[in-house]
Order: structure tokens, then C-alpha cells, then sequence
């Protein structure tokens, strides 16, 4: 047998001793958050909204990949079903995958849903929940565009109150799902509680995210121009629980680079000093100007155009010189105040 298909019938048979408790102990509410992290176990994009009382009362659909993780996770928190096995065997039994949800929901007669905005399921989650009249709550976890086609489902399905991170998602969001009323969106900021370090160092430090599908050569050549200044000192953020690809670790490791693992981004941009982050299209280019630090994003095919037609991020061209871009644009702290002002306030 393979180990997808080991991992996944495991997986479901702790969701079925779930399901067959939910028999005899009644739950109102149901939640579903992220497995994936070594430290917290959940997810550091769920973690905000799943706090532990809430998991102990509540009917509990999470997403795992990771055997350790599933069975720690299952031993720590209560009423946990794998969605993701469901989602398994119901493609291979040529199930929709709504139909499990459903009978799940049925049986623990659950009255509100409460979810990150994931895009992989909200066509699961929404449909299901307004079939059974069970009111639906979303949080947002990532920056949204019109222009990222696995979004589609969040421009087509509506929460009945969907809580974003500022006045600028809410009016965006607004904008491209125009079956939202504003008495449907509220604003929960997620970074309020975050105390923001003042940053006085003397040299520039940099630190560059590794993004889906972009390549390496972007972070190759910066490094290689960062190395001919003392000035600037770059660093390397991989991809949360994704695999570090070994040509990157060999450079870092032969360039001297520090590579910042396993540390959700805006916990790492808060413990440490950083004067500008370089990226693509990330959520975290917006999460940067909250915290007073330079979002730079490089123009190319894999960076959001809104994101330059909006003037929220500092564009780079590689093609140009670097480091006189790079000082021009650390230099701007104004236009820093006004990005943070527009996206955040």
C-alpha cells in the first residue's frame, strides 16, 4: 500500500471514533484551523482565532499532512475529524466532498462554523453550512486578489460575517465579491497586541522570502549585489513547512546568509531588527509596513500588478542597478507612513 493511502485511513479512523463520540456529546459549534506547525501544532495563520477553550468546546475539522503531528494533535485536542482525509476517500469512492461534511454536521446538529478563509475548502465549507442554515464565520489568514485564480471560491461564496484585518480589505474585498454587504465584513486586527521594535542599526538588514514558484536566481542575484557593500546584510526566509531547496542552503551556508526556519513571519519581524523585506507577492509585504519595515517587491510576472498600481509596496528592477534603488528606497520614510497609513489604518 502507499503511504498517502496508510496516512489517510489512519487518519480516518481517529475521525471516525470523532464522529462516533459526537453520537452521545452534543456540539453547537464547529471550527476548522491548520496543522502544521512542530512548536504550537496549529497553524500560526489559525492560531489567532482557535484559542485552546475554544477548541475544547467545539467539534474540531482540522488539515494535516504529518503523521507525528496528526497523532500529538489528537492526543492534545479534542473532537479532531482530518478533513483531509475525507477529502481523500471521497474522491476515491466518487463521493462529493460534501457529502461526509454534511453527515457530520447532521449528527452533531452544529449551529455556527467558524474557519479561516482557506480556498480549498470554502467551496465545501459555505455550500454545506447555508444547506443546513448553520451561520458561517471567516477570518481572513493571507492578502486576496482577483487576480490569484485558486481564490475564485472567496469571490463567489460569502461568509455571513467574515472578519479582515483593516479598513483597506474590507473595502477591497468589498470590491470583488459584490454578494458582501458591509454590515457582513468587520475588522479584526490580528497584529494590535504586537509591541513594534524601533530599528537603529546602523547596518541595512535585509531579509528576502522565498515564495511559491519564484525563482532562485532572484535571491541569487541580490545576494551577490549585497555582498559588494558592508552596508546591507541579507538574509533568507523559506516558505512555512516547505522543504529548503538545497541549492539555497548551500549558498547561504557557503555566503555566510542566516536562514530564519520554522518562525512564522511576523513573529520573526517583530523579535528582530530588519530594515526592508524583498518578495514577490506574499501577504507578508503587506504585514511589513505595519511593523515600520520597507515592503520591496520585484517586478516581474510573479508579483501582483495591484500591488504597484495601488502603491503599496516599493517596486525593484532587477534589471537596473540594485544597492541605488535599495538606498533610495530605505531612505523614503514618508511614502513608508503612507503605505502603512493606507493598508493598515
Amino acid at each position: 500500500m502507499k503511504p498517502v493511502f496508510l496516512l489517510n485511513f489512519f487518519l480516518l479512523f481517529l475521525s471516525i471514533l470523532t464522529i462516533i463520540k459526537g453520537l452521545f456529546v452534543k456540539k453547537i459549534y464547529a471550527q476548522y484551523f491548520i496543522i502544521n506547525n512542530h512548536e504550537t501544532l496549529i497553524d500560526p495563520r489559525s492560531d489567532p482565532y482557535s484559542p485552546k477553550l475554544k477548541i475544547e468546546k467545539s467539534l474540531n475539522f482540522v488539515r494535516s499532512h504529518n503523521l507525528k503531528l496528526s497523532i500529538i494533535s489528537y492526543l492534545k485536542f479534542k473532537n479532531l475529524v482530518f478533513i483531509n482525509c475525507l477529502e481523500y476517500f471521497s474522491n476515491k469512492l466518487n463521493l462529493k466532498n460534501v457529502f461526509l461534511l454534511e453527515f457530520i454536521l447532521r449528527v452533531y446538529r452544529i449551529k455556527k462554523f467558524t474557519t479561516i478563509d482557506d480556498y480549498r475548502y470554502l467551496n465545501i465549507f459555505i455550500p454545506t453550512c447555508k444547506k443546513l442554515h448553520i451561520h458561517t464565520i471567516g477570518y481572513m489568514h493571507g492578502r486576496f486578489s482577483k487576480n490569484i485564480k485558486s481564490q475564485s471560491f472567496l469571490f463567489t461564496h460569502t461568509f455571513d460575517k467574515y472578519f479582515v484585518w483593516s479598513n483597506y480589505f474590507k473595502i477591497k474585498i468589498l470590491s470583488i465579491n459584490s454578494k458582501y454587504k458591509k454590515k457582513n465584513i468587520e475588522i479584526f486586527n490580528k497584529f494590535k497586541k504586537l509591541k513594534i521594535k524601533k530599528n537603529n542599526l546602523k547596518s541595512k538588514n535585509i531579509i528576502f522570502l522565498q515564495e511559491k514558484n519564484t525563482p532562485n536566481i532572484f535571491f541569487f542575484k541580490l545576494s551577490e549585489e549585497f555582498r559588494k557593500s558592508k552596508k546591507y546584510i541579507i538574509s533568507y526566509k523559506p516558505r512555512q513547512n516547505q522543504i529548503l531547496d538545497e541549492r539555497i542552503l548551500k549558498f547561504c551556508k557557503r555566503n555566510n546568509i542566516k536562514i530564519y526556519d520554522n518562525i512564522p513571519f511576523e513573529d520573526l519581524i517583530n523579535k528582530k531588527k530588519f530594515h526592508a523585506v524583498i518578495g514577490a507577492n506574499s501577504t507578508a509585504l503587506l504585514s511589513a509596513s505595519y511593523f515600520d519595515v520597507f515592503p520591496i517587491s520585484i517586478r516581474s510576472k510573479h508579483s501582483l500588478k495591484e500591488f504597484f498600481d495601488e502603491k503599496i509596496v516599493f517596486p525593484l528592477d532587477l534589471k537596473k542597478k540594485i544597492l541605488p534603488q535599495i538606498k533610495h528606497i530605505i531612505s523614503n520614510k514618508a511614502k513608508l507612513k503612507k503605505i502603512q497609513k493606507k493598508v493598515w489604518k
